[in-house]
């Protein structure tokens, strides 16, 4: 069993949050990707801080506040080392003072309220998601400084929002001295501070509107079937200052939940490949390539083993279950907090960045023959258009993207967009007026492209694109010289470019200009393999868009007819 925390007296809470941080992503504890962007992320976040400019600061005496509240409670479970009955108050581990800091200590550097309004923490089962869950709420509905504080506590189902007040409520009855220094009522189903009309209740079916929760818990958020219980809550806490949307779950197998879609999005974030300073995230899994049958396996995913996670039992129960397939997926999802029956995403994102050159300059290819692809959705949704030029160096093909994207106005502003309306304000992503994407603004742009690039060819899929390119045909400055393709999107046409792509990334021989949301959209790309294991590009769901990405392939489709008859083909130009 691992030794508990070092005594670290001479430090605070904050920094030993920052220790804890600096540690992981040096490697000196064990963790898995997501946890070491999760520190590093605050790191560099601590970074930032340093300069006026930046909206956030990190307030050491509030996260040292939240965290001297905490160990201040008593446990009200034993655990295997019956620290319960021993009468034991809780001793936060490094992880949690870190997630308690980063959630409680970061705030708007003018205003001095929180940053953090939503909270997404994933981790195995017996790492005291519940307790950690349970003080949180208390501190938000006791010592928060919010008057008529409503703290609320939900889950899928009854019990389950129970398990998270009883926790709550067994800490305040098991601790005269913070009952009296708070004056709280304990009530069967309710907590209350009547002198500041604060209160901390259950979540009891579908919620009714007219509260205004200043901090919400929602348990186990993985057994959601739909996000009404989170939606009703963001409305409310639309009339806080400071509050608190607390996420915590262990992985599930319903890749079709909103839990898995916060999952992916707490992924993206975490990589740097979405923004958003208002979610506070951080996954406890196994990386991939890890054995999940190994003792790395155990310790990523699990980081209170030997301290509420009793070494002897999850290590026989991995026994078991790498003996019976029917144990297997249960055993990955609670104990290992892998999701199971997850698609994988198509592309090796490592290899992917590795191809994003910021550098890059369409103004110096105007010369060069270049193949240009549109991918078109619904007048609502994102448009992608890609140019695509191919240079061989030293007898190998290599490929140039220079990505757009095009969105309406209504859908850019739209409060659950916000990565939308960073990358609009960044200028990756191109807004157009009203509540419909305007197919006039993108025909101006193709219509110039034709003008000012060696175009020799624009491929579509006619399924959405047939109108916009019967406009184009007719438009005085389009350059006739121009090649109209169309490309339907069906697994024969898209197969064998996919699988191209795929090998010129990994290859190295791709190159785009780093625009995220082009990023994004690869990795929202799905690979199906039908039948006769043909690669057909695919979406998760709606929300997840993936149009540059078949743009791209639609344009590789197209280079790969012209090399094989040595079209458009430019001459070896050596090392560049």
């Amino acid at each position: 069993m691992p030794p508990r925390r070092p005594a670290s007296n001479s430090l605070t809470y904050a920094e030993r949050a920052e220790r804890y941080a600096r540690d992981v992503v040096r490697k000196k504890i064990l963790a898995c990707t997501e946890v070491r962007q999760a520190c590093k992320r605050h790191l560099d976040d601590l970074k930032r801080s340093r300069r006026k400019s930046y909206r956030w600061r990190f307030d050491e005496t509030k996260a040292n506040r939240l965290c001297r509240f905490v160990e201040a409670l008593p446990h009200i479970k034993d655990d295997f080392r019956g620290n319960a009955s021993h009468g034991e108050l809780i001793q936060l581990e490094p992880w949690q003072i870190f997630i308690g800091c980063s959630i409680f200590g970061w705030v708007d550097r003018v205003e001095g309220f929180r940053r953090f309004s939503e909270a997404y923490i994933e981790v195995a089962r017996k790492n005291g998601k519940t307790t950690l869950a349970a003080a949180f709420a208390l501190y938000c509905f006791a010592a928060d400084g919010e008057f008529g504080a409503e703290v609320f506590a939900g889950a899928a189902s009854r019990d389950q929002a129970g398990e998270v007040f009883r926790t709550a409520r067994a800490m305040v009855e098991a601790s005269p001295e913070f009952r009296k220094a708070y004056s709280i009522w304990v009530n069967a189903a309710s907590l209350v501070i009547q002198s500041r009309g604060a209160s901390f209740k259950v979540l009891k079916g579908k919620p009714a509107d007219g509260p205004s929760p200043h901090c919400v818990t929602a348990d186990e958020y993985h057994e959601y079937k739909t996000d009404a219980l989170l939606d009703w809550a963001r409305t409310g806490m639309q009339a806080r200052r400071q509050p608190l949307l607390l996420e915590i779950t262990t992985a599930g197998s319903n890749t079709a939940s909103p839990c898995y879609n916060k999952h992916l999005e707490a992924q993206e974030v975490l990589a740097g490949r979405r923004i958003n300073d208002r979610l506070f995230t951080i996954i406890f899994t196994v990386d991939k390539g890890i054995d999940w049958k190994s003792k790395k396996a155990l310790l990523q995913a699990n980081p209170n083993f030997g301290v509420s996670v009793n070494p002897e039992i999850i290590e026989a129960d991995q026994f078991q279950a790498a003996q019976s397939a029917a144990r297997q997926n249960g055993f990955k999802t609670k104990n290992l907090n892998i999701w199971v029956n997850q698609r994988v995403a198509w592309m090796n994102m490592v290899k992917w960045d590795a191809c994003a050159d910021p550098t890059l300059r369409i103004e110096d290819f105007l010369a060069e023959p270049c193949i240009e692809a549109i991918d078109l959705a619904s007048r609502r949704d994102t448009v992608s258009s890609v140019r695509v030029f191919q240079r061989r160096i030293n007898g190998e093909d290599h490929y140039y993207c220079f990505s757009r994207h095009y969105l309406n106005e209504q859908q850019i502003r739209d409060p659950r967009n916000v990565h939308f309306l960073e990358w609009s304000r960044q200028g990756f992503l191109i807004e157009t007026p009203g509540d419909i994407t305007d197919y006039l603004h993108v025909n101006d742009d193709l219509a110039a492209d034709a003008q000012q690039l060696l175009l020799r060819e624009l491929v579509f899929d006619p399924l959405h694109a047939a109108p916009l390119v019967q406009f184009l045909r007719v438009r005085d400055d389009w350059n006739q010289g121009v090649e109209i393709s169309e490309l339907k999107q069906c697994e024969e046409n898209t197969s064998a470019a996919m699988k191209e792509f795929e090998g010129i990334v990994l290859s190295g021989r791709f190159h785009f200009d780093g625009n995220p949301l082009l990023t994004w959209m690869v990795s929202n790309t799905i690979c199906r393999v039908s039948l006769r294991e043909n690669w057909y590009p695919v979406r998760e769901n709606i929300e997840r868009k993936i149009d540059g990405a078949v743009a791209i392939i639609l344009a590789i489709n197209r280079w790969m007819a012209a090399s094989a008859v040595n079209a458009y083909t430019s001459t070896d130009v050596g090392v560049v």
